[in-house]
């Protein structure tokens, strides 16, 4: 908080009720040591007398109103509009007054109040006595988002890949509708700043979605079928990507701000209890990735086709697709009978990029190596595999052969010609002269 001097004209006076007063009142208490006099003092304490009073109106007013619901049990109806909800895991199960509210609609002092739905950055609990939102199918953990200069990128599929997210109301049977939106993927659930839903559709869609906006952002609403057990089936949710320099200016984000990948599917339900209350329920999905994902690895090049079994032989491989916690592998492979050897070779930490990388050669399970030997290289990002093929084949050789060079059925010459970078500067001075 700024330092505040004394005030003394009722310009100034003005000037603290007008641009400051909220501020001040928000982090200052009764009993903290006054930091203004005179005027300025006055006008503090009056400020907080009104404020406290409103308070107390609203608590009295909520309690009134909860009287007919839950069997008179006290209710905060309009503090939870204000974001004043210690917990903002939408995953919760509580019976606490947060997700019991009031209808705004009556003002029209926001898009929000006219829509007499909450606002978007308030944070609401799962469950709420009976009620419940359950969302049965999570959906997949990427989904490349859709552009806006470019086509529909389909639904967003559940893990399966085979349909599409589920979500439950339980305890409820009346007419009810999904509001679905895309949140921030971590921390309190918001709205996000670069990706928003949109809604898809095509001849094989179930469901019908309704988009609308609230407080600048893309709402999708789903009407729940009392008949299908209030079960949605959502094949008509799609993410799009906006554009950042529309949302920097928008929103006046800096272009050094990181810039997150990752969303969650945010669902929303309001129920009316009547008398103007409403129970609201949240559920957020895990995170999605919406960038595009990252392709097998291929390898194109391998430095060496042949060497030693004892190993201990750096090996240079280029190709593509190479990702953090790369394993190489080297397994001998024997028909009906499968992988027989395997062994992984050390990747050097410090030259590896997602393009290349240098390995050093395993040794071999059996020294006493006669015949030459043919192993496989295979490479392993995570889940995703390279095929072997004939450039992945590497032939090992006794120790005797890779030292002297006999009984070789070849040098052990690498097919990539690799020099230090001594080397290359004489060589440049070679050309240069």
């Amino acid at each position: 908080r700024s330092p505040i001097t004394v005030v003394d004209s009722d310009t100034q006076l003005s000037s603290i009720r007008r641009d400051c007063g909220e501020l001040f009142l928000g982090s200052a208490s009764e009993d903290e040591p006054g930091i203004l006099s005179g005027e300025a003092s006055s006008l503090r304490s009056e400020l907080l007398k009104r404020r406290n009073s409103a308070a107390a109106a609203a608590a009295a007013a909520a309690a009134a109103s909860g009287s007919s619901f839950g069997g008179g049990q006290d209710r905060q109806a309009s503090s939870i509009e204000y974001g004043s909800v210690s917990s903002c895991r939408s995953d919760e199960v509580t019976s606490s007054p947060a997700s019991v509210h009031t209808n705004f609609s009556g003002d029209a002092g926001s898009d929000r109040r006219r829509s007499g739905k909450p606002s978007l950055f308030n944070c609401y609990p799962r469950k709420h006595g009976p009620f419940e939102l359950l969302i049965v199918s999570q959906p997949e953990q990427h989904h490349r988002a859709r552009y806006m200069t470019e086509g529909s990128r389909g639904s967003v599929k559940d893990r399966s890949q085979q349909g599409y997210p589920t979500v439950q109301l339980i305890g409820w049977s009346q007419p009810a509708s999904l509001s679905i939106f895309v949140g921030t993927d971590v921390g309190r659930v918001k709205p996000h700043g670069y990706y928003q839903a949109c809604r898809v559709s095509g001849k094989a869609t179930t469901c019908e979605a309704v988009e609308t906006e609230q407080e600048g952002t893309r709402v999708l609403e789903v009407p729940f079928d009392p008949q299908k057990n209030m079960i949605l089936n959502l094949d008509c949710v799609g993410i799009l990507k906006l554009r950042n320099a529309d949302v920097e200016q928008k929103r006046g984000v800096g272009k050094n701000r990181k810039k997150s990948i990752k969303a969650r599917l945010v669902f929303r339900v309001n129920l009316p209890l009547g008398g103007g209350n409403f129970i609201t329920l949240q559920a957020a999905s895990d995170p999605i990735v919406c960038t595009q994902p990252v392709g097998s690895p291929e390898m194109h090049r391998i430095s060496m086709m042949e060497g030693p079994c004892h190993g201990n032989e750096d090996m240079f491989i280029i190709g593509k697709n190479f990702t953090k916690g790369t394993r190489v592998i080297f397994q001998e492979y024997i028909e009906n009978k499968g992988v027989v050897w395997e062994a992984e070779a050390k990747v050097e930490s410090e030259y590896f990029s997602q393009t290349h990388l240098i390995c050093r050669i395993p040794p071999y399970g059996n020294p006493d190596l006669k015949n030459p030997l043919t192993v496989q290289v295979v490479i392993h990002c995570g889940p995703r595999v390279t095929c072997p093929n004939d450039l992945s084949a590497v032939t090992l050789l006794k120790a005797a052969a890779a030292a002297t060079g006999s009984d070789s059925p070849g040098d052990l010459k690498p097919s990539l010609s690799c020099v230090s970078p001594s080397e290359f500067c004489s060589i440049g001075a070679v050309w240069e002269s």
